[in-house]
């Protein structure tokens, strides 16, 4: 039934109805699977039962646009999350959010492990000054976007090549 759920999200944008996953559900009441789901932090219910999330997918809006290449445009829970979704669905996406110290929206479009970024204006003098950045920016786009593209960075520089992945 989590993948019911996980699919719902990827085709349409938005968790599924509760009456919908009564036959992944089969044999068992929806209603004890989706509780039993929710304390696995599977997915996440409102008071009366409804999905708000399934990680990484939020059926509410939050700062973080994906848009599934071929399929539909959902929220993530977190950056981390929305960086993910291409992994999970073996399709590129484009995220759109903002750095969250300037407000300044950011794209950033990711196609299995490799990724991009725009603004693209952002070139760290040093990878220790990229470092500095990231751990100060911890939680928005900008620190997951680093967590992507810091190693593969530092491994262009060790070979001399100041070039950035993606």
């Amino acid at each position: 039934m989590h993948q019911a759920v996980l699919r719902s999200f990827v085709q349409t944008g938005a968790a599924p109805g509760i009456s919908s996953l009564a036959t992944h559900a089969a044999p068992f009441d929806v209603a004890d699977v989706l509780a039993e789901l929710a304390d696995g932090d599977f997915v996440c219910l409102d008071p009366v039962g409804q999905i708000t999330a399934a990680y990484p997918f939020s059926a509410l809006p939050t700062a973080h646009r994906v848009q599934i290449s071929g399929h539909a445009t959902v929220f993530a829970m977190c950056a981390i999350d929305a960086l993910g979704v291409s992994a999970m669905t073996g399709l590129p996406v484009v995220i759109e959010s903002a750095d969250p110290a300037t407000g300044e929206p950011v794209t950033v479009k990711v196609d299995g492990d490799t990724g991009a970024w725009d603004p693209i204006s952002w070139e760290p003098p040093s990878v220790a000054d990229a470092h500095i950045r990231l751990f100060r920016r911890v939680g928005g786009v900008a620190s997951a976007l680093m967590t992507a593209v810091v190693p593969p960075v530092i491994e262009h520089e060790r070979q001399g090549q100041r070039s950035r992945p993606g």
